[in-house]
């Protein structure tokens, strides 16, 4: 398969993967991490960081197993994926993003890959992050949880997080292949060369540039609908609310639904002092019925992402 065939094949591999991925770590964070506890939304994600860097070090890895195969690579080529592999490490010993070593090539280390070593490192990630979230979960997303019980309610959407995990194949157990050449070798004249690479950037482009749309549409769907579902919560109690209470629920009501259709990480304060104000208008019961439909929602919109 030629390198470039075979960049293809995993970016698809990726860009399914990173759909399921991201559907996988979207939860409720059931009670909203609890209205007795406002810091709680930085604690889930702090757990939830855990998994982080996770896929970056089983690249690394597998490159690394590879590269002291590839007995046929000249020092200079060497050098190249040794510095793939650096870069790869630090997403978690420097705590970044990853940088690719060379800007011009941004994906150069994805040419060390096949495609079902790429589509495995991908299943066991998810399958890892899909782990954490359920721990956390199990740890931060019910108030019941700290008394040492589990509502009815939460064990439902625990069970679901089960059902869904991914069954990875272990990429170990894939036959290792020494690493190519990360220098391309011309075959044809430079302008097929010219010709074939417009081409299939333009392909790649459009292909990208489609993923990415229906991606993020997905995620705004998702990121916004538990705002949305907390305000038409919220919004059933305001006539029953005191005069002082009603302005107050209201101005949160308009900030949840704000953050619901533009798809905010959070909604606007409205009282600075206390930014998690809209978190306490609901009782535990209420919450949990929010987290219930939320959970359900979520997996609706996952399966018509993924078609």
């Amino acid at each position: 398969m030629r390198r470039s065939t075979r960049r293809h094949a995993v970016v698809a591999v990726l860009l399914c993967s990173c759909l399921g991925t991201d559907a996988a770590l979207a939860q409720p964070l059931s009670y909203w991490l609890g209205a007795y506890k406002l810091d709680g939304l930085s604690t889930f994600a702090a757990c939830q960081n855990q998994a982080r860097g996770f896929r970056e070090t089983l690249m690394a890895d597998r490159l690394g197993k590879k590269l002291e195969i590839s007995t046929a690579l000249t020092p200079a080529e060497r050098k190249v994926w040794q510095d793939d592999i650096a870069a790869l490490r630090d997403v978690v010993d420097k705590h970044i993003a990853y940088k690719a070593p060379d800007p011009s090539k941004p994906q150069q280390y994805l040419d060390g890959f096949t495609t079902d070593e790429f589509r495995a490192i991908q299943q066991m990630s998810t399958r890892f992050s899909q782990e954490i979230n359920l721990k956390c979960e199990q740890k931060y997303g019910d108030i019941a949880s700290k008394k040492g019980e589990t509502t009815e309610s939460a064990a439902k959407l625990q069970a679901r997080m089960r059902a869904t995990m991914v069954e990875p194949t272990d990429v170990n157990s894939l036959p290792l292949q020494a690493l190519p050449s990360p220098f391309p070798k011309p075959e044809a004249s430079p302008a097929e060369q010219l010709a074939a690479t417009t081409a299939q950037s333009r392909a790649a482009m459009a292909s990208s540039q489609a993923a990415v749309t229906r991606t993020t549409s997905c995620m705004a769907q998702m990121t916004g609908l538990r705002w949305g579902l907390m305000a038409d919560k919220i919004q059933a109690k305001v006539a029953g609310a005191g005069t002082d209470q009603r302005a107050k629920m209201e101005a949160d009501v308009k900030a949840l639904r704000t953050a619901a259709e533009q798809g905010l990480a959070q909604p606007p304060a409205t009282d600075p002092a206390n930014p998690y104000r809209f978190m306490t208008w609901l009782s535990n019961e209420e919450n949990a019925a929010v987290a219930t439909e939320y959970g359900t929602k979520v997996a609706a919109l996952t399966a018509s992402c993924t078609k």
